[in-house]
């Protein structure tokens, strides 16, 4: 089969999300408060370039919605002799250097598959077949690189032509694991062959463990442009997380820690306490003046009977100590940029007023 229709859907068949975002560059664009977007507009020269400078409007819109001033960084920006961040955002006296990033490839991985089932389908001989698909997270630490999801996709698919192929196009329902994709096929009384896509979660929404990877790795390659900038500045990454179905709660778990609740039977256990003590992490944020109330709305002050398990990103990845926090955006919430700042990152980038920047995300 040719792959050039599966580099169409991971592409190009974007013209309604494009559609969408055209608002959003002419009223960035033509903003007093935004500077260089033109010209940094004049620098893209690939669909992958459109595609990161679409998010990088997505977050100076919504930040001058908040009163920021955005300057664009050019390729030949002067003031910077090695790295540069995307943007650079202000509010009165305040400044923050923004990098940006996408986590949705995944999504376009989608796209292929179902493209790929509609061409196979229109194949398929008697007895008819309904096609679903799920995706390995195992191959979570590819997810946001183009290329290899598109290779490894394209494998799967091959793969698949071929158990196909020696079967004379008669598929028997079963599973078929090829690699990054599980093909599932069931029984079909139709008139040919169809391909099924599942409930939307059961597609896109990436399970806690290959997202925290997908966070991690973002981290470790974004915070490396921080060890070039001496001084002290304020550095934030900035995730367009484009995955139909997660959301923020999802990221303060990975990013702060996981927590586990105390119900009031164990009160009645003899000789149980709640254990209220704190990392030593956070005693020493407490004492450089970081606020209680935000690290209790984070858990990483133990109360009402919860407390965090296990120590997110911020604790056990030392490349945060690099970032200032993470600026983030989700797909179906039309509220953010959502701002999680790092109490524990070095002191050069330590910031404790980040709330220009942000919504704090709501406390569960």
């Amino acid at each position: 089969m040719i792959w050039s229709p599966f580099e169409y859907a991971l592409y190009y068949r974007r013209e309604e999300y494009f559609q969408n975002v055209y608002s959003d560059i002419i009223q960035v664009v033509s903003d007093g408060n935004c500077t260089h977007a033109i010209e940094k507009m004049a620098e893209i020269c690939n669909f992958r370039n459109v595609d990161a400078f679409l998010s990088e409007l997505k977050f100076a819109k919504k930040m001058m919605q908040k009163g920021c001033s955005i300057d664009f960084i050019l390729d030949n920006d002067l003031r910077f002799q090695g790295k540069s961040p995307d943007f650079i955002a202000t509010k009165g006296e305040e400044t923050a250097w923004i990098e940006v990033t996408t986590a949705g490839e995944i999504d376009r991985l989608s796209d292929v598959v179902i493209e790929y089932l509609r061409f196979i389908c229109t194949k398929l001989k008697p007895p008819f077949v309904r096609i679903s698909y799920k995706i390995n997270y195992s191959y979570a630490s590819i997810f946001d690189d183009i290329d290899a999801l598109l290779e490894t996709t394209k494998k799967s698919t091959q793969a698949f032509t071929t158990i196909i192929s020696k079967k004379n196009y008669h598929l028997e329902p079963g599973n078929y694991n090829c690699g990054i994709v599980t093909y599932e096929a069931a029984q079909y009384d139709g008139k040919h062959s169809i391909p099924y896509t599942g409930g939307p979660e059961e597609v896109f929404t990436i399970p806690i463990e290959p997202f925290e990877q997908i966070v991690n790795k973002i981290i470790d390659k974004k915070s490396t442009k921080s060890k070039d900038w001496p001084g002290k500045l304020n550095y934030y990454i900035a995730i367009d997380f484009q995955h139909a179905f997660n959301e923020i709660d999802e990221l303060v778990t990975v990013l702060y820690g996981k927590t586990v609740h105390y119900t009031k039977d164990w009160l009645r256990v003899p000789g149980w306490k709640f254990d209220d003590s704190m990392f030593p992490e956070t005693t020493q944020a407490i004492q450089r003046g970081w606020d209680k109330n935000f690290l209790l709305s984070t858990k990483l002050i133990p109360h009402d009977m919860i407390r965090i398990e296990s120590k997110g990103l911020f604790l056990t990845n030392t490349n945060s100590k690099e970032i200032s926090g993470i600026l983030s955006l989700f797909r179906l919430d039309k509220k953010g940029p959502y701002i999680t700042p790092n109490p524990f990152s070095k002191s050069e980038r330590e910031n404790l007023n980040f709330e220009w920047l942000g919504d704090l995300p709501p406390e569960n």
